[in-house]
C-alpha cells in the first residue's frame, strides 16, 4: 500500500491507476491525511483468491460428502444415492 499526496496523484493518474489495476492499493492523501483508496475493482490476484476459494469449498463438500457415507456404511445403513444428493444440492440453492 503507498499514500500519494493528491497534486502528485492528479499529475500521474494514469500510473497509479495502471498500478491499482496490478493489485496495489493506493491511498491518495491531502496534507498527509488519507481521503481515498485506489483499488483495482477486480484484480487478478483477487480473481485468483475467489477461485481458490470456491475449489477449496468443493473439495470440502466433497470430502464431507464420501465421510458421511462412510459413516452411513459403518453403522450399517445404505449408502446415500445421486439422487438424494441431487435434491440436497437442489434444496441448498433455493
Amino acid at each position: 500500500m503507498r499514500d500519494v499526496p493528491m497534486a502528485e496523484f492528479k499529475d500521474n493518474a494514469s500510473a497509479f491507476v495502471a498500478a491499482a489495476k496490478a493489485g496495489e492499493d493506493i491511498i491518495i492523501t491531502r496534507h498527509g491525511k488519507p481521503m481515498a483508496k485506489l483499488t483495482a475493482v477486480d484484480s487478478d490476484r483477487a480473481a485468483a483468491e475467489r477461485e481458490e476459494a470456491r475449489k477449496a469449498a468443493q473439495r470440502a463438500a466433497v470430502d464431507a460428502l464420501f465421510e458421511a457415507g462412510r459413516a452411513r456404511r459403518a453403522r450399517g445403513e445404505p449408502s446415500i444415492s445421486s439422487d438424494e444428493i441431487v435434491a440436497w444440492i437442489k434444496e441448498d440453492q433455493r
